[in-house]
């Protein structure tokens, strides 16, 4: 299949699609379209203070190690446990956790459950807006580390 994708492209012309998604502009609270990395040196100091909070609760514990990658960040064992993306438009941090949640575990704006989120194949999605949020997340966190 890859060598027919190769072929089709050869010709030098794109298709359709892959124009649309190369011009379109992200929505306002979009993930940022540039690397995660650039993303955090341009957020706000309160945002990258934030991170620097969540960072910590997440390598605090043993064995987790954190691989920055093109548009998040993963924190893993054997397997991601976490991964965390910036959000631009709104100062939010995304993390999505490899956790089983209860329903006491899911509010509305700061929790949901997601299947297939990025690097993480089923779990739960936490925003992460204000050092509250993170005391709040720090369970699901902790249960996340325990399973990874």
């Amino acid at each position: 299949m890859l060598t027919l994708q190769l072929v089709a492209s050869a010709d030098g012309v794109t298709s359709p699609a892959r124009t649309r998604a190369a011009t379109s502009t992200p929505a306002s609270g979009a993930a940022c379209p540039k690397l995660v990395q650039q993303c955090l040196d341009e957020a706000p100091q309160p945002l990258r203070d934030l991170f620097a909070d969540l960072d910590a609760e997440l390598s605090s514990h043993g064995g987790v190690t954190k691989e920055v990658k093109r548009h998040y960040i993963a924190y893993s064992r054997l397997k991601n446990i976490a991964t965390v993306r910036v959000l631009s438009g709104n100062p939010t941090l995304v993390v999505n956790l490899r956790v089983e949640a209860t329903d006491e575990d899911l509010r509305e704006g700061f929790s949901r459950r997601v299947g297939q989120a990025v690097g993480i194949k089923n779990g739960v999605e936490v925003k992460i807006r204000s050092r509250e949020d993170l005391a709040q997340a720090s369970d699901l966190i902790r249960r996340s580390v325990d399973t990874g």
